[in-house]
């Protein structure tokens, strides 16, 4: 596929297929006439009316358009939000993972055995590889997990870009790691045609916070708890990890780990030298009775309130091995990503009604976000000083609020460009230019199934939930209407509604005997259509209907 315009320059194109007006699954492509390679592959949590889907990935539409030229995938760091539709991918185009050793790690976390082995290409910061025309570099940065990286983007047909991946200033982190303000003002010096920016955190005053700070109130915490502690967090927040383990090592408590994507990640983490836990400090299940609740920690997965996890079967007793106790302290070190705020609230619900005493409360200062604030946004900007600027990963108030401190900056309207999903804009030498919409949406996973975000099925779902379902059985005995039967499921209840059945009875009737001569098909088409007008006009609700028709002939 050629890339051309009017005037037959040559460019990057840059597509956006996720995370543009959402929190999480962030992808783009970039390409040039002959070459392409996706940057973060990831998926997001689904909204409270997505009745059934336990993700949400981009439409890989445009990935299966330009496979032929597609030679690689770029990890900016190893949260699900950017790996977490690599299978996904992977069955479009089995592509080798550029990513560094942490990220690649994880990655294998969400990739099935039927693709492996792949290609996995070790990045290291300040180093530069190749993929196709393209020149990368990575530049370390801070943020909720360790080795995440910004890239430098060089092309010939283009200026230079700076994507800055998930970032924050942290100058006091937990691995003596800090983000690499020195390269960046060095690559701002040299020029930066274009920056693509972080923008989870834009509405936030001042700056995110050190990872340390939460390392200070969790030991003020832990020594104040006087049963057992039980305390959640994102999985992959090794850092948090590590200080929690810490932590319990000097008060002298013992760790029992509760959830397989912990104990995966911590196993992960471990093997590659970015976790140091004693194995002496971990228990096992069993080991529960024996050690005085004083002296437990219990590590659960659930920070986001997902259906499955170790804190969700806590708050509604349905664990199979764990029980919240009366007296135990539950503290959810984490912030609810947007969507998921009304799970969460009533897990926290569920526990106070236990008699559990619940941390969660931002003014516990028991978590600090991963994403740079206003403060370190703009210092972001002065260092790069770029010509053009699009925000990127962000809710639409967090992509409008970081064009108003952009401006705020001195750089002008005309040279900020916000993008939505399926936008696609044109690099070139001096100039960023808008171009045509590619195709974009969301996939739902769906069990073992994908479905679109307009299938029949997410459809049905949706109204079953706010309408409910009717169901009416027709027998049909030598001609005539024998009998009628309507039970309904989140409609109205039939025995408080029987004049309204009466009525819907003779309905059918009325239909079958005007249009006896039809098909079956076409009489149930009648049926489902005059019911449901009628349903609405008396309860101001249309319920699904499903008319099935007996046959029976002496």
């Amino acid at each position: 596929m050629n890339l051309k315009n009017s005037y037959d320059e040559k460019y990057v194109k840059i597509t956006f297929l996720g995370g543009l007006n959402e929190i999480g699954k962030n992808m783009m492509v970039f390409e040039d006439e002959s070459s392409a390679f996706i940057l973060d592959s990831g998926f997001k949590f689904p909204e409270s009316d997505m009745f059934g889907v336990e993700y949400v990935i981009p439409n890989l539409s445009y990935i299966e358009k330009i496979k032929d030229k597609l030679l690689g995938i770029v990890i900016s760091h190893g949260h699900l939000d950017h790996i977490g539709s690599l299978k996904y991918v992977f069955e479009k185009k089995k592509l080798p993972i550029y990513g560094t050793k942490l990220t690649l790690g994880l990655c294998t976390t969400v990739i099935p055995g039927k693709f492996k082995p792949y290609d996995e290409i070790e990045i290291k910061p300040n180093e530069k590889f190749k993929i196709g025309n393209f020149t990368i570099e990575g530049i370390y940065v801070n943020h909720s997990i360790p080795d995440g990286l910004g890239f430098v983007i060089e092309n010939p047909n283009s200026g230079r870009i700076f994507h800055t991946g998930d970032f924050k200033i942290d100058t006091t982190p937990i691995d003596g790691k800090s983000i690499d303000l020195q390269k960046i003002a060095t690559i701002g010096n040299k020029g930066i045609l274009l920056i693509l920016s972080d923008s989870t955190n834009a509405t936030k005053d001042g700056f995110a916070g050190s990872e340390k700070i939460v390392g200070d109130n969790l030991i003020n915490l832990f020594k104040r708890v006087k049963k057992r502690a039980i305390i959640t967090t994102f999985s992959t927040n090794i850092h948090r990890i590590q200080q929690i383990f810490d932590i319990s090592s000097k008060l002298g408590k013992k760790v029992y780990v509760d959830g397989k994507s912990f104990v995966n990640i911590i196993s992960i983490a471990k093997k590659l030298g970015y976790i140091n836990i004693p194995d002496e400090l971990m228990i096992d299940i069993n080991d529960i009775p024996l050690i005085p609740e004083e002296k437990l920690v219990i590590l659960t997965t659930g920070s986001q309130g997902e259906p499955l996890s170790g804190l969700t079967r806590l708050a509604y007793s349905n664990h199979e091995k764990l029980r919240i106790l009366p007296g135990d302290t539950v503290i959810i070190s984490a912030h609810p990503i947007p969507g998921n705020e009304e799970f969460i609230n009533r897990i926290i619900n569920n526990l106070f009604s236990l008699n559990a005493d619940v941390i969660y409360r931002e003014e516990d200062g028991v978590h600090v976000s991963g994403h740079a604030a206003k403060e370190e946004l703009k210092l972001m900007l002065q260092l790069v000083k770029p010509q053009y600027f699009i925000p990127i990963h962000g809710e639409t108030r967090h992509i409008y609020s970081h064009k108003k401190l952009a401006n705020e900056i001195g750089i002008p309207e005309n040279r900020i460009i916000v993008v939505e999903n399926g936008d696609t804009v044109f690099v070139y030498k001096n100039t960023v230019k808008r171009a045509k919409k590619e195709i974009s949406g969301d996939l739902f996973i769906d069990g073992l199934g994908l479905e679109s975000e307009e299938s029949e099925v997410i459809k049905d779902r949706r109204i079953l939930a706010k309408e409910g379902i009717a169901t009416v059985g027709i027998l049909i005995k030598n001609g005539k209407i024998n009998n009628i039967k309507i039970i309904s499921r989140g409609f109205f209840n039939e025995n408080d509604l029987n004049v309204l059945i009466d009525k819907a009875k003779e309905r059918i009737e009325e239909i079958y005997l005007s249009n006896h001569r039809y098909d079956k098909g076409i009489l149930e088409r009648d049926i489902s259509g005059a019911l449901s007008s009628f349903f609405y006009e008396k309860t101001r609700r249309k319920p699904i209907i499903i008319p099935l028709i007996f046959e029976e002939n002496e």
